[in-house]
């Protein structure tokens, strides 16, 4: 009897154990990307789904910056999909900069489930990159498409009547 009531506690703080894990996890993951003072940052997205082989959502970030740390470089100023760089930046009028990236140039497949959308910075005055806070792009698996036809036999393919 005293075994059973020690595996039921012990079990029981296993699930609590589990279950604050997860909260852990999800409060990390959920939470806002913190920026040094001065810096704005944002990335979005023209549909949160697409499906697979199909043409991305249109990409869109802003960033602005302190008047001190100009974006000189475009390379610079990126949106990344788990941690590829799919698009740059322009440099335009200080402090404010802009990409908008059409899905139909970015340049990668990913495969079916949930991934990481940023945009990010390198500054040079700060030295260290900076990304805004995430957002999730869930790539769905491609319906697949059934097709019935029929094949009509060629004349010399067919039986010869039999005598």
């Amino acid at each position: 009897m005293i075994t059973n009531k020690r595996l039921s506690r012990l079990g029981f703080l296993f699930w609590i154990f589990i279950i604050g894990c997860g909260y852990f996890a999800y409060s990390t993951t959920a939470s806002a990307t913190t920026l040094p003072p001065g810096y704005q940052m944002s990335v979005t997205e023209s549909a949160s789904t697409m499906t697979y082989g199909g043409v991305f959502p249109d990409f869109q970030a802003q960033l602005t910056v302190p008047t001190d740390d100009p974006l000189t470089n475009p390379n610079n100023f990126y949106i990344m999909i788990d941690s590829q760089i799919v698009g740059f930046g322009s440099p335009g009028p200080a402090p404010t900069y802009s990409i908008n990236l059409p899905g139909k140039f970015v340049p990668m497949k990913l495969p079916g489930g949930q991934h990481s959308v940023v945009a990010g910075y390198y500054s040079i005055q700060l030295k260290t990159a900076i990304e805004s806070t995430p957002i999730t792009l869930t790539v769905l698996p491609a319906s697949p498409a059934l097709s019935c036809g029929f094949i009509t036999p060629l004349p010399h393919m067919l039986p010869s009547p039999s005598l």
